[in-house]
């Protein structure tokens, strides 16, 4: 190289010896800074470039390789400075004095610092590997080749620890057609059913019938209502059946306690137990009697309570009986009483009592002869109508309950069906016209103008009614053929109904009466002895006569004075027709 050459090269100087001093003595001779400052701005401008491109490309680090790579620059930063040091004595010794020479040398320096900046910019070389290649000059390390699973790559090399799969967008991606995405739905379907199918597990259930505990009364037929066993899937049934169930039991009603009853079912290798608690108690409440004659007291005198209570175990336990309410002898009125009883197993009963206060003599059924022979059953046909209130109001004074076979002849009275049931008043059937040319047309026409008043009267109290009587009576033959009468007392037999006639008639049907001639008829019937009168005096009114409405002020109370007392029909007053009535004649 001539001397121009070699002092723009920056190299005009001849290197020989080992002493350090020397070197940078003669180094520094003839040296060019112009060229060497171009030349590292060029260098750096390159790298700078490069840096930015494989920054581009490269992958961002974690924090984790962030924290390593801090840390290995700094232990790596002192040995660095020792090489730099170093370096011109390993250039002098291994003989590098040529241009060709000195170019490799740049070359190993410039791959030494881009190692450098590369740790101090996250690489991950470790010292001991740097102090490795310090000492081997000739050696080419690339300081990227810990890195290459994170994606760091020297520039020009392609990375060979596994090959790069190429990246689709979303709209190169493939679609699956229709016929992989019903595989796929097969595919899962036979999964899931197969699952579930593992998890199906069968076992034996037992249910028990009627309650538990149950609950019996002493001295009662005990009866096992039993249990149903069945082999069941826990999440599907397609296999379930019954299954056989056997008890045993040592429950005797005869006596309180507690008992058991064991249920077991079996079936392949699968069982099942049950139990069921039988209690054994007293279940029948006591019985509370109340003396009918303290229902009335006139007024100014002394009211006597009178009542028992008893039970079925605990006997007489009157004198547990709870009472509530005072009677005032001094003031008309009515005045109610309530009584209370409970037995040793809990049963309660209840009752109540209606007292009547009055200045002037009143009903009181508990007068009455155990034959009847003094009561009076007080009838009223073809009601309600506009004098049936008037006649409430009438009873009420007296306390006498009575008997309504009511009608459909007035239906905007319809409404003191329920208003007599609700004072304590029995209903009967009349048929809704009450009119013998059309009821006795036919045996149908009858029936339907029974079921006709049936419906109004369970409309108003909330129940048929049990009794009934026939218009004109159960022997009449008006409109009927022969042995009709007999044919519907047939059909209302078997419909489980009661016919009741009269045997003491008021006489307001006619065409001539009055308040005092209603009253002669009936007082005549009821002076006759009480040996040859009928056994049972059932007087025919007519609620719709005004006439007959008034003459109950003066019936009531002369009968009362004379030993009479007042009922209405119930279930226990014997039957009372023209049939019965011949029969005790003959």
């Amino acid at each position: 190289m001539d001397d121009r050459n070699r002092k723009n090269s920056g190299y005009n100087w001849t290197y020989s010896g080992e002493d350090v001093n020397d070197f940078r003595s003669k180094y520094s001779q003839g040296f060019d800074p112009d060229y060497i400052r171009h030349t590292e701005e060029r260098r750096l401008q390159e790298e700078e470039r490069r840096q930015k491109q494989r920054a581009a490309k490269k992958k961002p680090a974690s924090r984790r390789q962030k924290n390593l790579f801090r840390q290995q620059r700094v232990a790596v930063k002192e040995p660095e400075e020792i090489q730099e040091e170093k370096a011109p004595v390993r250039r002098k010794q291994a003989g590098t004095g040529t241009g060709t020479a000195r170019r490799k040398q740049e070359q190993d320096g410039r791959q030494k610092a881009r190692a450098r900046r590369s740790r101090e910019s996250g690489g991950s070389r470790s010292l001991e590997s740097a102090r490795k290649n310090s000492d081997k000059p000739d050696t080419v390390w690339n300081p990227y080749e810990d890195l290459e699973d994170a994606g760091f790559a020297e520039e020009g090399k392609v990375r060979t620890s596994r090959r790069k799969r190429p990246v689709r967008s979303r709209t190169e991606r493939a679609k699956m057609t229709p016929i992989q995405r019903g595989i796929y739905a097969i595919i899962l379907i036979a999964v899931v059913m197969l699952i579930l199918l593992i998890a199906n597990r069968h076992r034996v259930v037992i249910t028990l019938n009627g309650d538990d505990p149950l609950i019996v009364g002493y001295g009662e037929v005990f009866t096992d209502p039993g249990a149903t066993a069945e082999y069941r899937g826990t999440i599907f049934h397609l296999l379930d059946r019954e299954v056989a169930v056997t008890s045993s039991h040592d429950v005797d009603s005869s006596k309180y306690g507690t008992y058991q009853i064991l249920y077991h079912a079996v079936y392949k290798d699968k069982e099942a137990n049950a139990t069921r608690d039988v209690v054994i108690k007293d279940k029948t409440p006591p019985v509370l009697e109340l003396d009918e004659s303290a229902n009335v007291v006139m007024n100014g005198q002394t009211w006597a309570d009178s009542y028992t209570a008893t039970d079925d175990k605990d006997g007489d336990i009157t004198g547990m009986v709870k009472v509530s309410g005072q009677v005032d002898t001094s003031k008309n009125g009515t005045y109610e009483i309530n009584y209370s009883v409970s037995d040793s197993a809990g049963n309660t009963v209840t009752a109540t009592r209606r007292v009547i206060v009055s200045n002037i003599r009143v009903n009181n059924p508990s007068m009455a002869e155990e034959d009847g022979s003094n009561v009076i059953y007080l009838t009223f046909d073809d009601g309600p109508g506009p004098y049936t209130k008037e006649l409430l109001d009438t009873l009420a004074k007296y306390n006498v309950k009575a008997t309504f076979f009511v009608a459909d002849r007035n239906p905007e009275c319809e409404d003191l069906i329920k208003e007599e049931v609700e004072q304590g008043h029995t209903v009967g059937n009349h048929t809704a016209s009450a009119d013998l040319d059309v009821v006795y047309a036919d045996e149908n026409s009858f029936w339907e103008d029974y079921d006709k008043m049936d419906a109004i009267i369970e409309a108003q109290t909330g129940s048929k009614a049990s009794i009934m009587r026939f218009p004109g009576g159960s022997t009449n033959t008006i409109g009927v053929e022969e042995g009709g009468m007999a044919k519907l007392i047939e059909e209302a037999r078997g419909r489980g109904l009661r016919y009741f006639d009269w045997t003491i008639i008021c006489g307001d049907s006619g065409s001539e009466y009055s308040v005092d001639s209603l009253f002669a008829n009936i007082r005549s019937e009821l002076d006759i002895p009480a040996n040859q009168r009928y056994s049972i005096l059932m007087v025919l009114c007519h609620d719709q006569v005004e006439e007959t409405v008034q003459m109950m002020n003066d019936l009531i109370p002369w009968a009362l004075e004379n030993g009479f007392v007042f009922m209405p029909i119930t279930d226990d007053t014997p039957d009372m027709n023209f049939h019965t009535v011949i029969q005790q004649d003959e």
